[in-house]
C-alpha cells in the first residue's frame, strides 16, 4: 500500500519522516533532520527463505546521503 507514512520527533528535537512509496517491490523513503546532520535515502527490501522454509532473511539496499551541518 503506497503512501503509508510515519512521522516522529525525538527528545533532542530531531525529526524523522518515513514513507512506504512502493509495494512491489517494497521500497521505503526516509528523511532525518537533526541539529548536527541530515540523513535521507530509501531502501528496497528483499526477503529470502531457507530451502526448507524454516527461516527468512530480510536484506535491504539503497542509497543513503548524509549532510553534516556547520553549526558555528
Amino acid at each position: 500500500m503506497e503512501g503509508e507514512t510515519y512521522e516522529g520527533v525525538f527528545s533532542d528535537g530531531s525529526k524523522l519522516s518515513i514513507e512506504h512509496i512502493s509495494h512491489h517491490p517494497p521500497i521505503s523513503y526516509f528523511y532525518l533532520d537533526s541539529d548536527k546532520f541530515i540523513l535521507y535515502g530509501y531502501y528496497e527490501y528483499k526477503a529470502k527463505t531457507s530451502s526448507n522454509f524454516n527461516s527468512i532473511t530480510i536484506d535491504y539496499a539503497g542509497p543513503n546521503t548524509i549532510i553534516i551541518k556547520n553549526n558555528n
